[in-house]
C-alpha cells in the first residue's frame, strides 16, 4: 500500500528511494507512470517479500510487480523475494496454469531495467516479459524460481541478459 501510494505521486515519474530491510508481507504492485526508478539500498538490503498464500484463489498467472504499458521503468539494487515456501500452487512446471505467480512480469512496455537484484522463489517465473522491447537484465541473480528464471514471450525484441547468474 505504501509503495503504490508513493508511486501514485510521481505522475511526471521520478525515483522511489527505499531503505534497508525487509518489506514483508507485500501484496501485487502496479506501476502507475512511465519513468520510475526504484533504488534499493543494496542486493541483499533491501528486501520486498511477498505475501504467504498471494497465489490461493488465483486462477490465471499473475506478477508481484506489474509493469503494463509502462515505459523506463527501472528497478536497482533489491531483493524480490517470492516467498514459494509459502505459496499454495507449486508444480515445478509439470502442470501448465498451476504455478502463477511471476516476480517481474512486463507486458508491452519499453526501456525497463533490472539491475544488481536478486529475484528468487516465485512459483512461476522469476521475469517474465511479453510484447515487450529493450527489457535488460544486468549484474543480477535469478534463483530458484520454479518455473524458468527469465522467459522473453511473444512480441519481444532487443532485450538483454548480461552478466546475471540464473540458477535452480
Amino acid at each position: 500500500v505504501v509503495i503504490q501510494a508513493a508511486m501514485a505521486q510521481l505522475t511526471a515519474g521520478g525515483i522511489i528511494q527505499f531503505a534497508a530491510g525487509t518489506f514483508d508481507n507485500c501484496d501485487s504492485i502496479v506501476v502507475p507512470y512511465d519513468n520510475i526508478t526504484w533504488r534499493g539500498s543494496g542486493r541483499n538490503k533491501t528486501i520486498l517479500k511477498l505475501k504467504a498464500s498471494f497465489d490461493a484463489g488465483k486462477k490465471v498467472s499473475d506478477g508481484f510487480i506489474q509493469v503494463i504499458e509502462k515505459d523506463y521503468f527501472t528497478i536497482l539494487d533489491m531483493e524480490i523475494d517470492g516467498n514459494g515456501a509459502n505459496q499454495s500452487k507449486i508444480d515445478n512446471g509439470a502442470s501448465a496454469g498451476l504455478a502463477i505467480i511471476c516476480g517481474v512480469e512486463t507486458e508491452d512496455t519499453r526501456y525497463t531495467t533490472i539491475d544488481n537484484c536478486y529475484i528468487h522463489d516465485f512459483t512461476e517465473t522469476g521475469i517474465f516479459s511479453s510484447g515487450c522491447d529493450f527489457l535488460t537484465v544486468k549484474n543480477s541473480h535469478i534463483k530458484d524460481n520454479y518455473w524458468n528464471g527469465i522467459t522473453f514471450g511473444w512480441g519481444t525484441d532487443f532485450n538483454v541478459v548480461d552478466n546475471c547468474l540464473v540458477e535452480g
